[in-house]
């Protein structure tokens, strides 16, 4: 996850202020400088489901093709939130298709929220992903390695991925034996 802009940030003060004006124009300004988190606020408020904000069908599909293009762009936090948004119906038509299609180019991006969820997806068998050890192992280590927003990955993962064949003796020496 990319750090978000002072713009950003300034928007969603302004927020929750109830300063909706002021959001907005804070909000379209972080999103036209190319940040896809704003894209889509910028397009939510105006879709007419945030109380205070008017309805702008106009402005709402702007903002959905800008995140969009930045997707396409090889933009791989575009690529990573596009996914999602398509995966649980935010303001586009549902479909697990395309949310697998945009998290794989982000997971290859080395997008590392993608590359953990796509993991994830291959471990447990999600999203209409098979389960996939082989697969599963070799996305899990550029995972470990990018995570951009420095969560922990879930014990599961590093559970198997210790139990890989090629890492049990390097796992052996990570626990002091």
């Amino acid at each position: 996850m990319a750090s978000r802009s002072r713009l950003f940030l300034e928007a969603m003060e302004a927020n929750n202020r109830d300063d909706n004006v002021t959001a907005l124009r804070l909000m379209k300004a972080a999103a036209e400088q190319g940040d896809p988190v704003a894209c889509f606020v910028a397009a939510f408020w105006h879709s007419g489901r945030e109380e205070g904000f008017p309805a702008n069908r106009e402005r709402c599909k702007f903002w959905l093709g800008k995140l969009e293009d930045l997707a396409e762009a090889d933009n791989g936090e575009a690529q990573w939130e596009l996914g999602q948004h398509l995966r649980f119906g935010n303001l586009f038509s549902r479909s697990t298709e395309l949310a697998n299609y945009w998290l794989e180019r982000a997971a290859k991006n080395g997008y590392g929220e993608a590359q953990h969820h796509l993991a994830w997806y291959l471990e447990t068998g999600q999203y209409g992903y098979p389960v996939d050890p082989r697969r599963f192992r070799v996305m899990v280590r550029p995972g470990f390695q990018t995570r951009a927003s420095g969560d922990a990955i879930p014990v599961c993962h590093k559970a198997v991925y210790r139990r890989s064949p090629d890492r049990r003796g390097a796992a052996a020496a990570e626990e002091g034996g």
